[in-house]
């Protein structure tokens, strides 16, 4: 008896391995070119070497958490180019990774398997992007503290109703 499942003409999962690799090179690149120092960009390229052979481990969440601290901290402004370049990237380094993570080196899958997981990730990227411009018209200077502290309580109210949210379901 064969319990293989078929899945028809699908393609290798070292396709994701190597879009892995071109993605950690693209952060690398990102890095690069938005003027980081030397050696973290060299810590960035052989953490962007070790992202396809090691999808699973903590690699990539090093190096998606150093390019974003990088960014943060070198950028000439919030929202320069290096810096909303690296968000889609390090979301869709992210997702190539947990791919290959659970995909064996060998096995093949069907093309339409991604279909609704980039769906969301189109999705996520568009709400993402939509608050980053809404983000861009915000005032530079700095902010009343009671409106922070407004803004402070908001957020932990909303917190709270996710929470509350949540139990009721259960």
């Amino acid at each position: 008896m064969n319990d293989a499942l078929e899945v028809g003409r699908g393609v290798s999962a070292l396709w994701l391995r190597a879009a892995v690799g071109l993605l950690g090179a693209a952060i690398t690149a990102d890095l690069v070119l938005a003027g980081a120092p030397a050696p973290v960009y060299g810590i960035a390229a052989v953490l962007a070497l070790l992202c396809p052979l090691l999808p699973a481990s903590p690699v990539p969440l090093v190096l998606i958490v150093l390019a974003a601290s990088s960014a943060a901290l070198s950028a000439p402004e919030p929202f320069s180019a290096a810096v909303l370049v690296l968000v889609p990237l390090a979301h869709a380094l992210h997702l190539a990774c947990g791919f290959a993570a659970v995909l064996p080196a060998g096995a093949r899958v069907s093309p339409a398997a991604f279909r609704a997981p980039l769906r969301r990730a189109a999705a996520i990227q568009l709400a993402v992007g939509l608050m980053a411009v809404g983000a861009s018209f915000l005032p530079a200077g700095r902010t009343a503290p009671g409106v922070e502290f407004v803004a402070l309580l908001s957020s932990a109210a909303m917190a709270l109703a996710v929470i509350l949210l949540e139990r009721s379901r259960s």
